[in-house]
């Protein structure tokens, strides 16, 4: 099971490379927002959140 899971892991790897993708700037802004300690209303960031994730997930 192991040789399997090292087989898919550089799969991935040899795939994507160094591919990353920066968040859209409203979903970074709420980012920054909680890592400064800041509490914002946590409906909103997880509708934002869901909103990337969809997006990450149409885009491959």
């Amino acid at each position: 099971m192991e040789k399997y899971k090292k087989n898919i892991d550089d799969l991935f790897k040899n795939r994507l490379g160094d591919y990353a993708e920066a968040p859209p700037p409203l979903i970074w802004n709420v980012l920054e927002k909680r890592l400064n300690g800041e509490r914002g209303e946590r409906k909103f960031f997880s509708i934002a959140l869901g909103y990337f994730y969809c997006i990450a997930y149409l885009t491959h």
